[in-house]
Formats: structure tokens, sequence, C-alpha cells
């Protein structure tokens, strides 16, 4: 695996006719892309309850998406530390999509042809904490009954 610092342009590939900062979306032909007029973009959103790495043709203003038409995104599920790897393709209906926070390009390694994808590890830091409220706490009951087990053990040895 190449070091991150050496890949050259974010591992994009080099721009055809476009802005430096547009790509083409797996399973979006490159000539369709353009047409969306936008750069693909990454974002930490939240569907159907799950919080998740998304790449969208294109967000809106303040990340809303349009309340009358479906988003087509890439799920990529979190693989190794600060690595994610592409999952699968999905329409999600705009009740069951939550943009949290678009991530700049700036933040991203993506690996097109490897379809993989790097986040800066403050942008990890957030996600982190975006997941950590989805955790519920343990039950006051449910720890009171793993530690009276604890104990138990503990006195028989």
């Amino acid at each position: 695996m190449n070091p991150i610092a050496s890949s050259s342009s974010f591992g994009l590939p080099p721009p055809s006719n476009s802005s430096p900062s547009s790509h083409s979306i797996r399973g979006v032909a490159p000539e369709e892309s353009s047409a969306l007029n936008a750069p693909a973009q990454f974002a930490l959103a939240q569907i159907k309850g799950s919080v998740c790495l998304v790449q969208m043709s294109s967000l809106a203003p303040e990340g809303m998406s349009s309340a009358l038409m479906a988003s087509d995104v890439n799920v990529f599920r979190h693989e190794f530390i600060t690595q994610f790897r592409y999952s699968h393709s999905t329409t999600v209906h705009p009740a069951d999509l939550h943009i949290l926070e678009p991530i700049d390009d700036r933040c991203t390694l993506y690996e097109e042809e490897k379809g993989t994808v790097f986040l800066a590890r403050d942008i990890m830091d957030r996600l982190q904490k975006l997941t950590q409220g989805s955790h519920r706490p343990m039950h006051a009951t449910h720890a009171a009954h793993y530690r009276r087990r604890n104990s138990l053990l503990a006195r028989m040895h």
C-alpha cells in the first residue's frame, strides 16, 4: 500500500474538460456526471438512523437535498483506522437521508480505481463523536447484574 502523502492529486483521475475538483461517480458515466454540473462530494450522513460515509453527485447549499427527489449515493464502509471501502450504491428517499457534515475535498484521499477513501483524522474524530450518540448506554440493572456476577467469580477463586 502506498503512503498517503505520495499519492498525487489525491487519487483523482486527471481532469479532462472539467474543473480539477470534479471526478466521476462509480456507476455514472463521466459525461453524465458532468451533466449534473457539480462535482461528487463526500459527506457524513445519517441513512435510516445509521451514520456513514457517502458520496453524492452534488450537495445543495447547507447540505440540504430536495425534499421531493430521491438521492443517489455511494455508501462506503469503514475498513481500517481512516480507510473506507466502497460498499454499494443506493437511492435514498429524502426522509431517510440527513447530511450531517459535507467533507472538504482536502480532507479526503479518494483512490477511485481501488474504491477506497482515506479521511483526515479530524474528520474521523467528528465521525466518532457522531456515532457515539447512536450507542445506547448500558441500563443500570444490566450493569448491576454484571458487577454481581464478577464479584461472585472473584470470591470463588
